[in-house]
């Protein structure tokens, strides 16, 4: 063989040593092999032929015996080394350390042996005498670098992803909806589930995978990830929906024990519809889906029934009733779509009736169905519960984000109060005056609008 030739992987290495590939592997970790390894735990590994000869004249005598069938590697004796040693795993090596070699050469070779022999013995005795305490309780986003931290504000670990991702990783209002940290899988360690979400590009936005990923306690292993969305949804109207989605929530099911838990994704179509609302159990199984006609972006837990079992409420828009909703659901009957719209076009194909156990539509108001500017859709911009009470912000349809009617529903969804916001009363006051609108925005009107809220049960 060339003297001079690159040696691209362990077998090319191992083979031109004469050993095994454990045992070349073995010379890299214990006695310093030669060998270029690339970043990371599966990075590429490569040598030359010159510097391992050259390492093999230096530190070990060789022999080897091609009539052997089965030599293994000839550990040192305990008179030889002076405490106990246990024979290699690789009993397939071609390799023995010859009695000629030096006695200084021996000394060190042994020495390096026991050292490295003591420190995985104690970080084996550390590992379960002494697990690592630190959970999972914090995270924040450095470019494309997700940073854990424990609930001093340490980081435990980092994990790199290939592209840019979300700068609003770092606003604690808006990245509390894409990531959690509970015991998932009933292992007694705390998993940290994590929505990824890159940082869209406007030229491709198609390019933008979003995963859901469950990370190990101590460490970024992966321990299964999630992609939302189906190769393929149709509409009604035989329109076709294919990936990507985009994530915008994740959230753990409450009252669950760690065998039993339930975690839910809503996602949207990168065209802002339809919506698929994916049920996982711990280990990341689909257990249910539901699409939906539209978004589904506010997510939140409460026992409606009071039968100790906290319903799913999912707060967005259905574009199929041209409607802000609030649909209500059974964490652990989550399938089907949406039918029964009054717009059909929006309905998707394929799929059988949902499951909701409700559906509340809220009416558009004034300002979007009789001002200047006319506008289809509200939505739920907002969702907050309390020991009795629901209030979802809903949009006036149009400023989102900006004009909001605020609900009040008890929990059997029927509406205590509506209160509009300055900015809704304001605009009323100024259409008003315009001759755009021609009522007031008083008592009666709210409480017309509070009658036209339809509940399907």
């Amino acid at each position: 063989m060339d003297e001079g030739q690159k040696l691209e992987g362990w077998k090319a290495i191992a083979e031109h040593l004469g050993v095994s590939l454990r045992t070349a592997q073995y010379w890299y970790d214990l006695l310093g092999l030669p060998v270029v390894k690339g970043p990371g735990n599966r990075g590429r590994v490569s040598a030359s032929a010159a510097d391992l000869d050259d390492w093999k004249a230096r530190n070990l005598t060789l022999t080897h015996d091609e009539s052997a069938p089965e030599p293994e590697v000839r550990p040192p004796t305990a008179a030889e080394a002076g405490a106990p040693t246990r024979p290699h795993e690789d009993s397939r090596s071609a390799v023995t350390v010859s009695q000629a070699a030096s006695p200084v050469r021996k000394f060190w070779i042994y020495a390096t042996l026991l050292t490295v022999l003591a420190v995985v013995t104690y970080a084996s005795i550390r590992k379960f005498a002494f697990p690592r305490s630190g959970k999972p309780a914090a995270i924040g986003m450095s470019v494309n670098t997700l940073i854990v931290k424990d609930a001093e504000g340490k980081e435990l670990w980092h994990y790199s992803f290939p592209l840019r991702m979300s700068e609003e990783y770092n606003d604690p209002v808006w990245a509390k909806n894409f990531w959690f940290a509970a015991d998932v899988d009933g292992d007694g360690e705390t998993e940290l589930i994590f929505g990824a979400v890159p940082l869209m590009a406007r030229d491709d936005p198609d390019s933008q995978t979003n995963e859901v990923l469950c990370f190990s306690q101590d460490d970024h292993r992966i321990k299964w990830r999630f992609t939302p969305g189906r190769s393929k949804v149709t509409d009604n109207t035989r329109e076709e929906y294919f990936p990507p989605y985009w994530i915008n929530n994740v959230k753990l099911v409450p009252g669950r024990s760690a065998r039993n838990t339930r975690i839910v994704v809503s996602s949207i179509h990168n065209t802002q519809a339809p919506a698929q609302v994916a049920v996982l159990d711990g280990h990341g199984k689909l257990l249910g889906e539901y699409w939906h006609p539209g978004q589904l972006i506010q997510i939140g837990f409460a026992d409606l029934d009071g039968d100790g079992k906290p319903e799913l409420l999912l707060g967005g828009v259905n574009n199929g009733d041209h409607a802000a909703t609030l649909v209500v659901f059974d964490p652990d009957r989550v399938h089907g779509t949406a039918t029964g719209l009054s717009d059909p076009g929006f309905g998707l194909r394929g799929f059988e009736p949902g499951t909701e156990k409700a559906v509340v539509l809220f009416p558009l108001p004034c300002l979007a169905r009789e001002g200047p500017k006319i506008e289809r859709y509200h939505w739920v911009e907002m969702l907050h519960i309390t020991q009795d009470r629901l209030f979802l912000a809903v949009s006036a349809g149009v400023a989102r984000g900006k004009m909001d009617l605020l609900y009040e529903l008890d929990y059997d969804l029927k509406v205590r109060s509506i209160t509009p916001g300055a900015d809704v009363r304001q605009q009323h006051l100024d259409w008003e005056k315009a001759g755009y609108l021609k009522h007031p925005l008083d008592d009666a009107d709210l409480k017309r609008m509070a009658g036209e809220v339809i509940v399907r049960r």
